[in-house]
């Protein structure tokens, strides 16, 4: 006989037109099912925004290359120019759904297994939506769908209850397996996907980038009962990103970062107060911020912050942030929302959110000893107005402008070590008060370092056998002191003191 809170959830389940219902009636028949009715639901009521697709290796005449072993070459240099050699390449093959391509008996496997992974003692800490979010989810991203819960748990938790069964340190069992795990891949940068593969296939391929060996570590870390996410950090000294895993563990009251390749560290240390203008979170279930914003918006919006309802913003964890209100511009007091812009690739990028009310726009967890610049979006466009600002550690703004004294500014452009040219023209631009870049021009010298005697000389050819070039010096005269600059060459605007200011608000800034 079917519990009463069973007839309840299998009546909800229909009146909600969840898939599967096969799922929720295989736990509504036992009372003691209770909490895995509960993550059944979850699931399920999550699951039509997810999908998985198959990027397959092909030969140059669109075979399928299943026998290849990556482990036969001794780097991904070689193991690259193989691939090119005989002309293989990923073909991209169509999204399929996971209400298509998923079964009720696969969710109820995976549904057993992760609870059956939560008894164990690194994982006895979560509560249970806590175990929803880092735990139960039955893929990553939009892997194909494969057994890798089972192929994990069976393969790695006897050498874990072997090896680790005298603690219960969340944090010591991750180091251990991720000990384990680094001798099935290797990290590279020769090789990467367009989307995301099964571990299966990672396994193969052995040579992956940071967001399939995070994606990689996420499965296996969930599969034993460790509770894992993934995160991209969006780096601020350029147009790069970086991706790896976060740990919440049972015996600290922080969260850590790590990779199978790289160190454990703490999250929200002074060294990362400033590292990531924006931090994500990937999720299973839809951020409800995001999705209400898209749903009630009367404006576009940059896809960069609301493309993907399948995270959260993880910065004020990772990062030293602040909020911040301001004024709205004359002009734009219809705008429902404003956004702090960063500068980038000479174009002004949306990057903090922020909603318009009573004349005043307020922005939440900006990272701090960032330059931004108050901007609206319209048609796929960015607009901003007003000067360059730097949020400061106190939560308020230095305003960068090139009224005031001026100085000399020696700024350092690196160079490859065979450059023999001594000495280029370089151009800067520095920020004006009529809201344009002018340029600036000099000279620059080649220099030269010499590893035996870690010493820095101006370059020259009798210095050929001794020294190696390693970057031109450029002395820019009568710069604006108190604004900022950029060019091709640097990877985010400078400010003048930007490395001579040793603390801001306790934090230390590097």
């Amino acid at each position: 006989m079917i519990p009463l809170l069973g007839i309840l959830a299998i009546f909800t389940a229909c009146r909600e037109n969840l898939p599967f219902p096969e799922v929720i009636e295989h736990y509504a028949e036992k009372k003691a099912d209770s909490l895995k009715l509960r993550a059944a639901r979850y699931l399920l009521k999550n699951l039509p925004y997810h999908y998985g697709v198959a990027n397959r290796l092909v030969d140059s005449a669109g075979r399928h290359v299943t026998h290849l072993d990556a482990w036969a070459y001794d780097s991904d240099v070689a193991f690259r120019k193989m691939l090119d050699s005989m002309k293989y390449k990923f073909v991209r093959g169509e999204p399929l759904p996971d209400v298509q391509a998923l079964t009720a008996d696969y969710l109820i496997e995976n549904i057993d297994l992760a609870f059956k992974a939560w008894k164990k003692p690194w994982a006895r800490h979560l509560s249970f939506d806590e175990f929803c979010e880092y735990i139960l989810p039955y893929r990553s991203q939009n892997e194909p769908l494969t057994s890798w819960r089972k192929y994990f748990y069976d393969h790695y938790m006897p050498l874990l209850e072997d090896s680790v069964k005298n603690t219960s340190s969340t944090l010591e069992v991750t180091k251990y397996m991720v000990r384990l795990l680094q001798q099935k891949v290797t990290y590279s940068t020769m090789l990467s996907y367009e989307d995301y593969p099964d571990p299966f296939e990672v396994e193969r391929m052995r040579f992956c980038h940071c967001n399939t060996i995070a994606h990689y570590g996420l499965l296996a870390m969930r599969a034993v009962g460790i509770p894992v996410g993934m995160i991209t950090m969006n780096w601020r000294f350029g147009n790069n990103s970086h991706t790896t895993n976060i740990l919440w563990p049972n015996d600290t009251a922080a969260w850590y970062k790590f990779a199978i390749y790289d160190e454990f560290q703490q999250m929200g240390m002074p060294k990362d107060s400033m590292a990531s203008y924006k931090t994500w979170r990937y999720t299973f279930a839809p951020n409800p911020m995001i999705m209400d914003i898209r749903s009630h918006s009367q404006e576009e919006l940059p896809s960069f912050l609301f493309g993907n309802v399948l995270r959260e913003d993880f910065t004020a964890i990772h990062c030293v942030t602040r909020d911040l209100t301001l004024e709205v511009p004359p002009g734009w007091e219809a705008c429902h929302s404003l956004y702090l812009c960063r500068f980038v690739d000479w174009d002004w990028k949306p990057v903090v959110w922020g909603s318009v009310k009573d004349g005043k726009v307020t922005f939440h967890d900006a990272t701090i000893r960032q330059m931004y610049r108050l901007g609206r979006y319209d048609n796929g466009q960015t607009t901003t107005t007003g000067e360059i600002f730097v949020l400061r550690g106190d939560g308020q703004v230095d305003v960068k402008t090139d009224a005031g004294p001026v100085e000399s500014v020696d700024v350092v452009y690196l160079c490859d070590p065979q450059e023999r040219v001594l000495k280029r023209h370089f151009t800067t631009y520095y920020w004006t008060r009529r809201h344009t870049w002018e340029p600036m021009s000099a000279e620059g010298v080649l220099w030269g370092f010499n590893a035996k005697t870690s010493e820095y000389r101006e370059f020259s050819s009798s210095l050929d056998s001794t020294f190696v070039p390693v970057f031109y010096k450029v002395s820019y005269a009568e710069m604006p002191r108190n604004t900022v600059f950029y060019d091709d060459l640097i990877q985010r605007p400078r400010g003048i003191r930007d490395r001579l200011v040793p603390n801001d608000n306790n934090f230390i800034v590097y």
